[in-house]
Parts: structure tokens; sequence; C-alpha cells
């Protein structure tokens, strides 16, 4: 069935009717628009209904013609529509909640990223209460300054307060590269205005052990507890990290060539550990009385280990290691262990090359800090030279005014 057109007062404006639907006493409109574009084109704008008037066809019409006359902006229907259906998508863009977009970036990190648990606690304890319901265009390079006040003020640590802003900076280009955030990352302005945003001051760890206070120290956590004390051995004697220690699985030990494959390490890269004997003792004991299936260390239900338990403080604190020292760098804790292993492999005169390849350190500049550690060998290169001479007899007479 052929419906028929109704022409309006408006140019280029027409309707048809519905007889099934009824608005305000009568027949439903349908309203459509026609115009020349090289040839004629004919659009619907919309129902009587659903809000359309004449009026409004004809605004709407006029709009797409001016547009074709000036070659400029959206010359139909379509075009238009797709236009401010892109603002609305811009808008509601610019409005995405940050912990909405923060969602997105963890879920990507899962998958991406090691570390993904420490991105996930930074932000819940320190970025969502500043930034957590905030729209992301709202957020500006004065914010970024008043977060990393408002961190000093919690007493975190440096590094930590880096990190979490390091951290708003990685989210803040994920949505750019998902076309979450067409704007420039607020990063971006706010290093420019203040190049020293994201300097913090050194708060790399100096402490090391002695071997003797290493010695007390695993003697005392052996009697309190066997399950801290092999975590903190196998840490000391091969330099890995506190998350490390919790995923080594059984599948990772090699007892014929003792070797300890080390997977999923913070720098992304696999390594392997070589055993000392106690490790190895300690390992083979460990294997015996637990059955030697899943995680090497676990909690009391079976399940892996997140977090070292707080005796190991309680040790350090009783042994009096850490007295009278308010200075982070200078206190002892699980970590330290690990910078006590590449401290006593430095003092030794191992390369530092060895040292980063052994810790899994990233670069060469991680582990500077123990070159001062490392025998003066430049030192020693100098006394070789002079002896040489004096052996050769090829000594330089010294001249005198």
């Amino acid at each position: 069935m052929i419906r028929k057109i109704y022409k309006t007062k408006f140019v280029g404006v027409r309707y048809r009717e519905d007889p099934n639907k009824r608005f305000q006493g009568r027949a439903d409109r349908y309203y459509f628009i026609r115009y020349q574009k090289g040839k004629q084109v004919e659009e619907g704008v919309g129902w009587a209904s659903e809000g359309m008037t004449p009026q409004q066809a004809s605004n709407i019409r006029g709009e797409i013609v001016a547009n074709i006359r000036s070659a400029s902006g959206p010359m139909s229907l379509k075009e238009k529509r797709e236009a401010e259906f892109g603002k609305r998508e811009l808008k509601a863009r610019e409005n995405l909640p940050f912990n909405k977009l923060v969602a997105d970036y963890l879920d990507w990190a899962k998958s991406n990223k090691a570390s993904w648990q420490d991105d996930r606690t930074r932000y819940n304890k320190h970025i969502k209460p500043v930034f957590g319901n905030e729209s992301i265009k709202k957020i500006t390079p004065l914010d970024l300054e008043k977060l990393k006040r408002t961190l000093k003020k919690k007493d975190l640590a440096p590094a930590t307060i880096k990190q979490c802003l390091v951290l708003v900076r990685q989210i803040f280009n994920k949505a750019i590269a998902w076309g979450k955030f067409s704007g420039d990352n607020p990063f971006k302005n706010a290093t420019l205005n203040n190049r020293k945003l994201l300097e913090v001051p050194d708060n790399r760890r100096t402490r090391s052990l002695k071997h003797e206070e290493a010695n007390s120290l695993l003697n005392e956590l052996a009697t309190k507890s066997p399950l801290v004390h092999d975590m903190a051995l196998l840490s000391l004697d091969t330099g890995m990290r506190r998350g490390e220690v919790f995923s080594l699985t059984w599948q990772d030990i090699d007892f014929k060539n003792d070797i300890i494959q080390i997977k999923d390490t913070k720098s992304n890269r696999n390594r392997q550990a070589f055993m000392t004997k106690q490790v190895k003792e300690m390992l083979k004991t460990r294997k015996k009385s637990g059955g030697g299936v899943g995680h090497i260390f676990q909690n009391k239900n079976g399940g892996g280990i997140h977090h070292v338990y707080k005796v190991f403080d309680r040790t350090v604190e009783a042994l009096g290691f850490n007295k009278g020292l308010k200075d982070t760098r200078d206190r002892v804790v699980f970590h330290t262990l690990r910078h006590t292993f590449a401290s006593w492999l430095a003092v030794n005169g191992t390369p530092l090359l060895t040292i980063k390849e052994l810790g899994g350190w990233q670069s060469l500049d991680m582990v500077e800090r123990y070159a001062h550690l490392v025998p003066d060998q430049k030192r020693e290169a100098i006394k070789k030279l002079e002896e040489k001479k004096l052996l050769d007899g090829n000594v330089y007479k010294v001249a005198t005014s």
C-alpha cells in the first residue's frame, strides 16, 4: 500500500501518516526532508510522537543546505547524526570518572604487568581518595601538584610518591592510546611547568648486614618461625625479591644442577639463581616435610604467601638492628637481605655486570650504588704497573729544582 505524502508550509519538508499509530488524537506523522546534492536526496528526520515538528525539520534541512553551499560541516542528515554522535561520545569520554578508567587499566595490567597488584594497591591507598570520583577532563597539571603535596603530608617514602605519580601518567597514556581521552596527558604540561615534579630524593636503602648480624638474624628466626627463616635464607643467599620468593614452586627447583628458575620477575625477564649448600639443604628438608607440590612456601591452609610475616620485623627490633634509626634507608627490612646479597658480592670483587645479572636488575645504573664496595681495581692496576717498572728497572728519575 502506497501511503500519501503531504506537503507542509516549509520548503522541502513533507510527511506521511501512519493510521495505526495515534498521537494527539490523530494519525502519527513521520517527517522527512528533501534537498539537492547533485541529485535530489530524501531523508527521514523523525516522528511527531517523538518530538519532531515541521519547524524543526525545516531547521535541519536549512543547516544541511547551507553546509552544502559552503562545502563545510555535515552535508547530509546521516553525516549530521554521525557528527552529533561523535560529540556525544567525546563528551562521554571527557566525563568518564577516573575510577572507571583505572578499572580498565587494571584489567589490562593483569595480563601485561607482573607488578599489577602493586599498581592496584597504590591506587586504592593513595590515589583513589584524591582522584577517584573526578572526571578525567577535570584533572589538571595543578591537580597533579596537589596530589604530590597530599602524598608528602602522608609521610610516604619518596619512591612511593614517584610511583604514584608515574602510575597516574601511565593511566592517562593508556586512555589516550585506547581513545578514551582526547586531550594531552596532564603530565605533559605539568612537567613543562615543573621539571622537578617527578624528582624525589634518593631513598635507596644503604643498609646491609654484616655476616655476624645475618647469622644472628637467621638463628633467631629459626627458633621463632622456620618458615620465615627459610624465606630469609633464600633471599640472603640468592638475592631474590620478596615476591619472587613467594611465587617459587617446586617445578622451579633443579637439585641436580643446583639451579633455581625465577619466573615472572619485576623486570619481566626470567633468570636463574644458584643454590648455596645451605639453601639446597633447606629446600630438601622442606620438600620432605611438605610433599614437594605447589608453592614452596605456603600458609597454614596450603595457599600461597603474599606478605612477610610480622615475626621478621619483631625479630629485627629485638636484635636492636633498628634502634634509634629514623631514616628508612638505614633500617633493616626484608628487602635488606637482597641488598646484603649484592653488597657481599661487591666486597668480594664480583663485577657489577655479574651482580646485575644475578640480582635481575634491569640496568647497570641500578647496581652503581654497590660500586664503592668493589675493591679499587683502578688503584690495583696502577700498583701492578709500578711493580712492573721496578722489575724492569724502568724507574723514572724525579726532577729537582
